[in-house]
């Protein structure tokens, strides 16, 4: 009768601690998948040298990989022995990964230093592909327009020897603009400011959504 009596307490012991344990588990495991809807952001980090120092709002990542953060806006810290510390702001979204690819310059100003460590020159080569692909991307999503440009446009005539002749540029920098980018003629036959408003529109693109500069530079004739 013990026996059976005490096999019944060890059982209910059992599954009590059973029954607790699968508890915490759950309860850690949901606290695990809270913390990663918090935790949402990612970020892809790149760094050379490959030695330096990350610091993102005083904590201290590594100089390359995937972490993850918190949806915000941070300040990165970088630095190295010899190297001039840099300081980038970066923020990071649940919607889509961030990328903190950046290099310090040698504090003697050369760039000799990465010439002579090929490895360290590797990640360097890395990194300015990736921003020089980076601004090229954000410059077209900013400005859809420059995917199509320039336009050159040459129409001879065989029967009269006539000739058309125009260009369509677009910039951020003309030196007549007034808004922050610009499509600008140039014609060198004159009367086509009309046609290259059409030739815009048969590329897919609506000319009155930009600041459009009209350049009449005739060809000056061969002597």
């Amino acid at each position: 009768m013990y026996n059976t009596d005490q096999q019944i307490k060890n059982r209910r012991t059992i599954l009590i601690g059973g029954v607790i344990a699968f508890v915490i588990l759950v309860i850690i495991s949901i606290g695990l998948y809270i913390n990663s809807l918090r935790y949402s952001g990612v970020i892809d980090i790149l760094i050379a040298p490959s030695f330096a120092t990350v610091t993102i709002d005083d904590k201290t990542y590594p100089s390359s990989g995937i972490q993850k953060l918190l949806p915000g806006t941070y300040t990165a810290t970088i630095s190295a022995e010899d190297f001039t510390t840099k300081t980038v702001t970066f923020t990071v979204t649940s919607d889509e990964p961030a990328a903190l690819y950046e290099y310090l310059i040698p504090s003697n100003g050369s760039m000799d230093w990465y010439v002579q460590h090929p490895s360290e020159d590797m990640i360097l080569t890395t990194i300015g592909n990736y921003n020089s692909n980076k601004a090229a991307d954000d410059y077209y999503t900013k400005y859809p327009i420059s995917t199509v440009l320039p336009i050159v446009v040459v129409e001879v005539n065989p029967e009269t020897y006539d000739w058309t002749e125009y260009r369509i540029d677009g910039s951020t920098d003309f030196e007549q603009c007034k808004t922050d980018y610009c499509v600008k003629i140039t014609d060198a036959t004159g009367g086509n400011y009309e046609n290259a408003l059409k030739k815009i529109r048969e590329n897919g693109f609506n000319p009155d959504d930009y600041e459009i500069i009209y350049d009449y530079v005739p060809i000056e004739p061969l002597e």
